[in-house]
């Protein structure tokens, strides 16, 4: 504990010197369990200029702010609530954004098809873009090199309260049948 304090303090006297960041700060904060992190301690590294991060801690210094960035947007959605009412004016955090797939699956998400957002949408009401704001729904683009377009690339955290939809819709191939006790309450969106 008495290291996690000393390594709070380092961080945030860093991030407000604007020099770069100790690399063994880095590499603590990467290896720290986030149980064991202080909101302090997270603000302060999450403030923290990735590219002044020397490159070999880089991915996984990304990888550590973009778990971070999941955790608390599916910690505001539980307070939320079943029913999602997301603004018009709801932007994406750079944090929840990340345009590598391979950073995605290092924090844990779980690639999903294009059949299972749209079933998504039809079962939560919620878009794309307000899946990605009060979910954590991750969308990237990759060029097909035969067609020349750029497809999408659906993510989803294995936390989030989507994937129990996405798991019904596999395992009743769609929701089929009726539940003869009735449905347990999945997330929607409202407001529209």
């Amino acid at each position: 504990m008495l290291a996690l304090a000393a390594a709070a303090l380092a961080a945030a006297t860093l991030v407000v010197a604007g020099s770069p960041p100790d690399p063994a700060a880095v590499e603590g904060f990467i290896r720290l369990d986030i149980s064991d992190m202080t909101p302090s301690y997270i603000e302060s590294m999450m403030a923290v200029n990735e590219t002044s991060v020397p490159k070999r801690l880089r991915r996984k210094f990304q990888a550590k702010k973009l778990e971070l960035h999941t955790y608390r947007q599916l910690g505001e959605g539980q307070r939320k609530g079943t029913v999602r009412v997301p603004g018009n004016d709801c932007a994406l955090p750079k944090e929840g954004k990340s345009k590598d797939a391979s950073l995605l699956l290092l924090v844990g998400y779980v690639e999903i098809s294009d059949d299972d957002v749209q079933y998504l949408e039809k079962n939560t009401h919620c878009s794309e873009r307000k899946m990605m704001c009060e979910f954590s729904l991750q969308i990237i683009y990759v060029r097909n090199k035969r067609s020349k377009r750029d497809e999408k690339r659906y993510f989803l955290h294995p936390r989030d309260p989507l994937m129990a939809l996405i798991g019904e819709y596999h395992s009743k191939g769609g929701n089929r049948d009726t539940p003869f006790f009735g449905r347990s309450p999945f997330p929607v969106c409202g407001g529209d």
